[in-house]
């Protein structure tokens, strides 16, 4: 009597079971470090930009048309060309000040701003350290 060869039925659907009980617990601890990866990016785009308006303002004592002659981009690459903040430039009206944003575009709770006195805030919490 010859031996058969191979798996069987029972022994494939534990093996799926297994690889499918490891992609529900790999797979957030991914979007997980995704999202950090993403958010320091988004930080240090504000950082940069920071300091552009910084410059500016040395060289023309005032925010005010900062929007318009101050150039950077609008949103902070990840993953290739996909955008995962929004960035956002306020400037006061009398032109003393401004505050930079950057909002996730998915994960609305991952906020971040920086204002013209380096203060920095992680939604409404003050410090980006998470």
């Amino acid at each position: 009597m010859s031996k058969n060869r191979g798996f069987t039925l029972i022994e494939l659907m534990i093996v799926v079971a297994i690889i499918g009980i490891l992609a529900t617990i790999g797979y957030p601890n991914y979007r997980a470090y995704v999202l950090r990866a993403e958010n320091a990016l988004a930080q240090a785009a504000l950082v940069e930009l920071g300091v552009t308006l910084e410059r500016y303002y040395s060289e023309q004592n005032s925010y005010k048309d900062a929007g318009t002659n101050v150039v950077y981009s609008n949103t902070v690459p990840a993953n290739g060309q996909d955008k995962s903040h929004n960035i956002t430039l306020s400037v006061a009206a009398n032109g003393a000040s401004f505050t930079l944003t950057a909002t996730h575009v998915t994960d609305t709770s991952s906020t971040y701003s920086l204002d013209s006195t380096g203060l920095r805030k992680k939604g409404t919490v003050i410090g980006w350290e998470d």
